[in-house]
């Protein structure tokens, strides 16, 4: 298996995480790296892949890797969202809900 994505003791977190949710980390998970891990939805088993929120992705790309917005949402749109295949992550958007 090709070590960039395989998940395994450098990075406790997603260990974790794989342990909770049963996943099996012999199977190439892709995972994005650095801050995304607050942008983690969840796990999908059905797929056996990690759920992501679109938004807060390129969130993260504004506040971390100095994009505007739209520059952001384009390179999600192709970078992120546009890899696609077995393993590969879900994105979905997060539902901003305020009580007024």
């Amino acid at each position: 298996m090709d070590k960039r994505y395989q998940i395994g003791p450098w990075n406790s977190f997603r260990e974790t995480l794989c342990d909770e949710v049963g996943a099996d980390p012999d199977v190439a998970l892709f995972l994005p790296e650095g801050y995304f891990d607050a942008c983690l939805a969840g796990y999908d088993t059905e797929n056996a892949c990690f759920v992501y929120y679109s938004d807060k992705v390129i969130e993260c790309f504004v506040e971390h890797q100095d994009m505007d917005l739209e520059e952001a949402m384009e390179w999600f749109s192709y970078n992120v969202a546009g890899s696609k295949g077995d393993g590969f992550p879900t994105y979905i958007e997060s539902l901003n809900i305020t009580n007024e």
